[in-house]
């Protein structure tokens, strides 16, 4: 690898190569995308402590949560260490602590979003699954996630053999399986899926009797899954480059982008439904203040005349959780989850 970086340095002196730095923005991109990620978890996380419910899809994307930290601080020890500049401006031995980097972020990169899309499924279980049909294909998609993630972690992580002949370039013994095809094969089945997690609740969607609006309202939330579909697709164009770069420091950046992209996506679509039963309960809330404190000055305002006062107290908030009618009449998607506790059981209501 010195040699490497020697003759680099070489061609970079003699053709005149530029020089530029882009730590400092790579490092701002990745700090927005896990803003993005953690507020939205952490929004996530505030709902299920208001709700006091705590479900399987919860307890798989905190697991993500957890692990997604790895990731998010790799890349950013790799821009310590020079990710962001050219090859032939780095330090000795620099390469090679980044090399290390990158196998451990595409490893966990993987097991993540083998997280954060059952976790989605499962959401979709709890909404639809009284249907028989509909319950038994959603854990179909979850048991193939889970076997493709098993496999495509596994192959990332014995890529080379030894091990180390990933990031050690000097290792000469062993042998390495392609690293841009196997990368190129795990997005291809990433988007794949991505587009059946995305149709998946469509189907039942329109099955609801409700209005066509409202139909169409839902199916654009559902559809913003299509996010992490686009980064996905996007990070396949960047993986042209992916084990083939004569300077990976800097031609590997745009792949960086779209990964981390897809992690935060990701994240915000398994947890938005969780947001939007937030930010409804929280204007429910602000809506029945206004009202309480419109009929607290209609009843002292002695410039008012009883008979001409408005009828305030005709103006009632709309409770946020109610039940589901048995002929699905309702409004509403209902994510019911049985509490086996005495005989209760408690609703939670994402009204459309």
């Amino acid at each position: 690898m010195q040699e490497q970086l020697g003759v680099a340095r070489v061609q970079a002196s003699v053709c005149n190569l530029p020089h530029q730095d882009s730590g400092r923005e790579v490092l701002v991109i990745i700090f927005v995308m896990a803003a993005v990620a953690y507020l939205a978890i952490g929004l996530r996380i505030f709902s299920m402590w208001l709700n006091r419910d705590v479900n399987y899809d919860d307890c798989l994307i905190l697991v993500a949560a957890v692990a997604s930290v790895l990731p998010f601080v790799c890349v950013g020890l790799m821009v310590k260490e020079g990710f962001g500049i050219h090859l032939w401006d780095l330090e000795d031995g620099a390469l090679l602590k980044i090399l290390r980097l990158l196998y451990l972020t595409e490893s966990v990169y993987i097991l993540v979003l083998g997280l954060i899309k059952p976790s989605i499924v499962a959401l979709y279980i709890r909404v639809f699954g009284k249907n028989a049909t509909f319950k038994a294909v959603a854990l179909v998609v979850q048991l193939l996630i889970g076997m493709l993630t098993f496999i495509h972690t596994a192959l990332t992580i014995f890529t080379c053999w030894p091990i180390q002949k990933f990031w050690d370039f000097d290792i000469k013994q062993g042998r390495c399986l392609s690293i841009s095809q196997l990368a190129l094969a795990n997005s291809g089945m990433s988007c794949g899926l991505d587009l059946i997690i995305i149709l998946l609740p469509i189907s039942m969607l329109y099955r609801l009797h409700m209005s066509r609006s409202r139909k169409l309202i839902l199916s654009v939330v559902f559809c913003i899954g299509g996010v992490g579909l686009v980064a996905t697709g996007l990070r396949i164009q960047s993986l042209a480059v992916y084990g083939n770069s004569l300077d990976p420091t800097v031609d590997y950046i745009p792949l960086f982008y779209w990964t981390t992209a897809e992690l935060a996506g990701g994240a915000l679509c398994a947890c938005l439904p969780a947001i939007r039963v937030l930010v409804l309960s929280t204007w429910s809330k602000v809506g029945g203040s206004i009202s309480r404190s419109r009929k607290a000055n209609v009843s002292t305002d002695p410039h008012l005349s009883p008979s001409g006062a408005p009828n305030f107290s005709e103006n009632k908030v709309s409770p946020l959780t109610h039940p589901v009618n048995k002929n699905g009449s309702d409004n509403t998607i209902a994510l019911v989850t049985s509490n086996t506790v005495g005989r209760e059981s408690r609703t939670v209501s994402a009204i459309v």
